[in-house]
């Protein structure tokens, strides 16, 4: 499931963070930061929607970006190139990428191990 987003050891995607950089986080902030992962949003990593002038809507995490286009960067490596002069409105949306309901994707025991998993990853 974390790969779909984020990094580690170079496989999986760059939408949330390496979680090889996190290992040093006590447990009790990587349990809140996955259950309720909008409480503190890593930088870098915010949701954006953008609003185009044909009335589309996309979300998603800034991802490359040119003097003519943005890129939108979605789970498993989609992406959204949206030229910039098609853009109305863009803002930040205060909400993180990753599901907010990952316990009931999850046993507690997975759970207990992915946290183990993720202190002591090296």
């Amino acid at each position: 499931i974390c790969s779909k987003c984020h990094r580690f050891n170079g496989q999986g995607h760059d939408v949330g963070p390496d979680l090889g950089t996190v290992r040093n986080q006590p447990k009790q902030v990587l349990l809140t930061n996955i259950l309720i992962p909008s409480k503190s949003i890593a930088q870098g990593y915010e949701s954006y929607v953008v609003e185009t002038n044909s009335g589309g809507n996309y979300d998603g995490v800034i991802g490359p970006q040119t003097p003519s286009t943005i890129t939108l960067k979605h789970e498993d490596g989609k992406e959204d190139v949206i030229q910039r002069q098609d853009i109305k409105n863009m803002y930040a949306t205060n909400l993180s990428a990753m599901p907010a309901d990952l316990e009931k994707q999850i046993t507690v025991k997975e759970m207990a191990g992915l946290l183990e998993f993720l202190k002591n990853s090296r």
